[in-house]
This record gives structure tokens, sequence and C-alpha cells, in this order.
């Protein structure tokens, strides 16, 4: 992959969670993607699906600010900034994370997430 298709998944990836699309965000993987968040290992579109639109749903409104994107090779690292409404309480939460993503015949192929 180039550097600018990497970088353009990554937007799909920011536009998909914008957007609360957790079908949009799993179909930017590999179908035995990883996604590692914390101690969790979710592994495969339907299950990044499900992990994803459970979050989401949670969240009233999202916002992301893409900080940084390092790309080498098939590697991208993206330190973002989202910010969040939870739905309910209207709690507003923000998170500096930094995402070390993989990629494989044009898709992601593994996901890890730091999160602050």
């Amino acid at each position: 992959m180039t550097p600018e298709t990497i970088r353009t998944c990554i937007q799909a990836a920011v536009r998909a969670c914008t957007a609360k699309d957790a079908r949009a965000f799993a179909s930017l993987f590999v179908p035995e993607g990883e996604m590692v968040l914390g101690n969790d290992r979710i592994i495969g579109r339907d299950e990044i699906t499900r992990v994803s639109a459970k979050y989401l749903a949670t969240c009233e409104a999202i916002a992301i600010e893409i900080r940084r994107i390092l790309v080498e090779g098939d590697c991208a690292v993206v330190e973002w900034t989202w910010q969040h409404t939870k739905s309910g309480n209207g709690q507003r939460k923000s998170a500096d994370n930094a995402i070390i993503i993989d990629f494989k015949d044009g898709a992601i192929a593994h996901w890890r997430e730091y999160r602050s």
C-alpha cells in the first residue's frame, strides 16, 4: 500500500467513528482482522462490528482530531485526540490516543490502541 492509501484508510476510520457507523469501521479490516484495546482482543469483522456498535452507542457525539500519522511500509502510527459526549448524562470526555495499525492486502490487519 502507498502512504497515501494508508492515510485514506485512516481518514475513513475517522469518518466511520464520528458517524457512529460500526459496520463501516469494521469493513476497513481484513476478514480475520484484529483490534486490541487495552487487554481486550477483538478478532474478525463481525466481532469488531459488534464491539464497536456497543461502544459507539454510548456516545452522543464524537469528534476526532488527528495529530500525526507516520507511515513506514505497511504500518502506520496515528496520534489522535478523541472527544465524545456520553449518551444519557451529557458528560464530555477527551483522550489522547496512539494507535499502531498494520495493513495487509489493502485493509487493516491489526489495530492496537493505547489510550490515555
